[in-house]
Parts: C-alpha cells; structure tokens; sequence
C-alpha cells in the first residue's frame, strides 16, 4: 500500500488540508506547532487497523463539534485480497499522475487503481470508516481487519506494544500462522517465569531469533539471548508474553533501542509494500544510529518495499538529507500545506537548495527567515535581535524565539538572493538583508522579491559598513575603532587608513584621528573596514549590532534607521 494524497477538515489544529503524498521519501519539516504530528495522526486514524479508537470533542478544529471531522486517504498499490470482488473490488476508483480522481480504475497508461478511505466523526464521537468514490456523499463501510490489510504502521511512543505477543502486534502476525504458536501462548499463561524459560524451539523463540539478527541492521542495542517471557507487570492473554534479552524485559531498554526493534519487527511481519510512519525520527537516537536509520529507510524505498513519511526538529536529519526528500509544513489560520521544493526553482538553484539543507539546516525548522549577505550581516543582526529581544521582555512583549525567527548566512552577495528565494518559495516570511555595493546581483535580488522576499539594501552604493560609519556619533565610531585596534594592532590600522587619507594618522592614540583627519575620516574608515575585512566575522559583526543598538536614537543617516526598522517590523510581525 502507498499513500498518495490526504484531505483532512476539522481535526485538531487543522481545519483544511489537501496534501499530495505520493513520494517515496517524505521528511515533514517546519516550524514548531506548524502540524506535522496531526497530519501523521490523520495518517494513523484514517489508515489504523483498530477498531476501538476514541474521539473526544477537543479532537475537532476549535473544539466546535458542529462540522465533522474529515479525514480522507487515496491509496494505491493495493493488496489482492483487498480488491477482490468480495471485498472492496466493486469500489475501485482511479487516480491520474496529476491526482485527478476518476470513479473507475480506467485502463490508461496514467491512471492509477486505487481506494478512496473516508473516516467521518461527527458530534457523537462515533467513527465511521468507508471506502468512497469521487463524489460520493456516502460509502460502503470498512472494518478493522480490512484497514490491516494495507500494511500501515508507525513508530512512536507506543512502539513497545510490538515487543509483546499481544492484538494486533507485530510478533503475534509472525507467528499466528503457526501451529505451534497457540500452544506456546497458553502454556506461557498457565506456567510461570520459570515454565516459560523452559520452552525451546517455539515458533516464539524464531520470531524473537528473527527480531535479535534484524535489530543489528538498524543499530540496537547487541542482544545476545532474545526469547519470550513473562511481562514483570503479568497479566491474562497473549499479551502477558514479551520479548527479554536474557532476563531483562525489553521495557527495560532505552528508547532508541525499543524503537529500532519495533520498526525491524514491523518491517518482517510485512507481506508486501507497506508504508511506516514515524513522528520524530530522532527520538532516543544518538548521532550514529540516527544517520544509520535514515541510510536504511532510504535503502528501503529505493527498493520499493516501503514509503515512508516522518517528521523531524533535528538538523541533523535535515542535513543527511537531499533538497527532494524535504518537505516543507506550513499551517495559517488552520489551513495547512505540505510543500516539496518547486521543480522550477530545483532546475534553477539545484545548488543553492542543496547548500541550504547542508548549511542551514536550523533555519528550515524555523517560522521566519533573515537571510543575511554574509558573516557581518548575521553577526550585526542577530545582535540586534537579542538587543531588542531584552528590551521587549522588560516590557512584558514576545521575542524573536517566540516569533520563531532565524537569522541564516546568505554566502555573499550573489549567493544570498537565490537563498533568500528559496526559503520564500518554500512557504518561508523571508527577508533578504543585504549591501548595495555591487549591481552584478540586479536579477537575482529581482527573482527573490517576486517570489515574496522582503528585500532590505542600504542606499547605493553603500555596504553595511558605510551605513555604519556615517551614521553614528563620534563617541561610537571611536569606540568602533579602538575594538579594531584592540584587534589588529595600532599601526596595522593607522596605516591601513592612511592609505585613504591625504595624511598619514600617528601612531597613537585614535581617539585624535578624527580631528586630524577632517571630512574624509569616516569614509576612509568604512572602506577600510571592507577591505581588510574587519567585521568579516559574525562575533565581529555583533561588535557592530551592539554599538549601533546602544546610539540607535542617536544615529545621524535615515537610511540605517531605516533599514533597522524593516527588519525589526518584518522579525517582530504579528507579536503582541
């Protein structure tokens, strides 16, 4: 089975959704609260193979139970016993490559057999699964066991349920089929601890042989003695047996372990193509293991054995990733959208959306996004940020974290542009700080504003730095210039801006250049600083941000007042 689209109404924090997710490959990415976990809930309700789930009114969009909840899954790649005329075969619909549903599975080269799964809760919290056609208002009604037969499973929280012999477990469809396994599971309820280590060669112990060989594939812990036993916490039913390494139960493990075993043993309890979801795929889950388990998801999708789809707040997994494998959550007044990189801008910037998953990681898990020209740009502006972060608080106002701001380095001034529209063409508020010096980026600033970049340049042809130096009172420039001294060394500096000067400065202190250096000082200064590179470091850049913040009502020339304000109105939008 594999998923191709979703329309969701009414559920949780989601009033509309229609995603397309028909990839192989699917990472949800964004934002905190953005509503990647209910779409994988959406998933796991519509798709689950239970058939006592239970709704509460806080389940519905706003808490208001006057429109149902609507969740709708279009499947393919269906298994036979699904389809067959005694079954669900009569109810057979069709999907086009562009995902345009047809009420027959016509035989066409793009058009694709597949199930219409419709689960509707109205007021009275009762669900109702149905298979659907396009169009149609009402269905024929679908049980749990048919829902098991698509295969779906995820990996969560609850992943220790498939540890034990219990309904609906992993293990007992491994060994249910089995002759043996019924025996096993009474004698394992009518003998205790020890009765239960007695028993060999039960189709039990290959299921947990199985388990103990395949969990080395993803990087568990290394059991040496898996077999079934007796749940410490024992109880009536299959689901009293649990699997032990040795005799320590699997509850005993960590996380990561637990969850690495669950997914080998969902994944050998398969008969066909499936599809897994996992919400956090980082959880429990350090650095090697980690890259270990996306490298095999990855594997497995290739081979065409499972999709998957999953979400994630790691960079780590971000970056491990490639551009096509990402997509982008966004959620605005309850309607959300699952983005995947536009093919137009892929074909264009291949390099540039590939750099952003590799070095900005972080800033694709964000809200809003500054991109700066380079390191003196990031440095200046995050140093703002925290500045005026401190002064919102002491007035009881929301700060740039809880607007979900990230200021990301842009790579200089040709490489930041098409950054700058990549984030806005991925559902990103994007805005793209950065000099006015240079006219060789003309069209590429152009492309990042039509695709909805807020574009912030200093007057032409000026660079941060000149903005800087002409702007702020003599007390800050000489503060600006003893931090540079202090830095690079007295006559590194007074010769470097000699060299700009009809005069040759002393070598003492700076706090008498200005007078001996007349009108020309602060340009000779800001040229200076660009060209040997004095703020060409972030920490350096903060140097900047930090002095400016302390004059900023004292600064002389609007267009930095001006500049500091776009970016503070586009960081702090919609903040109370």
């Amino acid at each position: 089975m594999r998923l191709r689209t979703l329309r969701i109404e009414n559920f949780r924090g989601i009033r509309t959704a229609d995603l397309d997710l028909s990839a192989p490959f699917i990472a949800l990415v964004g934002p905190g609260d953005s509503t990647k976990t209910t779409i994988l809930d959406s998933i796991g309700l519509v798709l689950t193979p239970r058939y006592n789930v239970t709704f509460t009114d806080a389940d519905f969009y706003n808490a208001n139970t006057a429109a149902p909840i609507v969740i709708e899954a279009v499947v393919v790649d269906l298994p036979d016993t699904l389809v067959d005329e005694r079954a669900h075969g009569k109810n057979r619909s069709g999907i086009r490559a562009d995902n345009t549903l047809e009420h027959d599975p016509l035989d066409e080269d793009d058009v694709e057999e597949c199930l219409i799964v419709r689960l509707i809760v109205d007021a009275d919290l009762e669900p109702v699964w149905e298979v659907v056609r396009p169009g149609e208002q009402v269905g024929d009604r679908m049980t749990a066991s048919e829902r098991s037969q698509l295969g779906y499973f995820r990996v969560g929280e609850n992943s220790g349920q498939n540890l034990r012999w219990g309904r609906g477990s992993a293990l007992t469809t491994m060994t249910q089929s089995k002759s043996g396994a019924t025996h096993a599971l009474i004698e394992a309820q009518r003998q205790a601890r020890d009765a239960i280590r007695g028993l060999t060669g039960t189709p039990l112990h290959d299921a947990a042989t199985i388990a103990q060989e395949e969990s080395q594939t993803l990087g568990a812990a290394k059991f040496t003695d898996l077999r079934p036993g007796l749940d410490p916490a024992f109880g009536a039913g299959s689901a009293a047996l649990m699997l032990h390494d040795g005799d320590i139960p699997l509850s005993q493990f960590g996380l990561g372990s637990r969850r690495l075993l669950s997914l080998s043993i969902q994944e050998n309890a398969l008969a066909s193509r499936s599809m897994v979801s996992i919400d956090e795929l980082e959880s429990g889950l350090d650095p090697h293991r980690l890259v270990n388990l996306i490298r095999h998801l990855v594997q497995q999708t290739d081979t065409e054995k499972i999709q998957v789809i999953f979400t994630t707040h790691s960079p780590l997994v971000v970056e491990s990733l490639t551009w096509r494998q990402l997509f982008v959550v966004r959620s605005v007044g309850g309607a959300t959208t699952v983005t995947a990189v536009p093919e137009d801008l892929a074909d264009d910037d291949a390099n540039t959306v590939q750099g952003i998953v590799r070095g900005a990681p972080s800033a694709l898990l964000a809200r809003r996004v500054v991109v700066g020209e380079g390191a003196t740009e990031v440095g200046f502006l995050r140093a703002l940020l925290i500045a005026c972060d401190r002064h919102r608080l002491e007035a009881g106002r929301s700060t740039s974290v809880g607007t979900g701001t990230t200021v990301t380095n842009g790579g200089g001034d040709s490489a930041a542009p098409p950054k700058a529209r990549a984030f806005a063409e991925l559902g990103y508020p994007t805005q793209l700080v950065l000099d006015a010096d240079v006219d060789t980026n003309a069209e590429r600033i152009k492309a990042a504003a039509a695709a909805g970049a807020d574009v912030v340049q200093w007057d032409v042809p000026h660079a941060l730095e000149d903005a800087i130096f002409a702007a702020l009172p003599d007390e800050a420039v000489l503060t600006l210039v003893e931090y540079v001294v202090d830095d690079r060394g007295i006559d590194s500096v007074a010769d470097a801006v000699s060299a700009r000067l009809p005069i040759v400065l002393p070598h003492i202190d700076p706090g008498s250049w200005a007078a001996a250096a007349g009108d020309g000082y602060r340009h000779a200064l800001a040229e200076t600083a660009k060209k040997a590179g004095w703020f060409k470091r972030e920490d350096h850049g903060m140097v900047l941000g930090q002095i400016v913040w302390e004059h900023r009502k004292a600064l002389a020339q609007a267009d930095l007042r001006r500049g500091i304000r776009r970016v503070i109105e586009f960081v702090y939008a919609d903040a109370s």
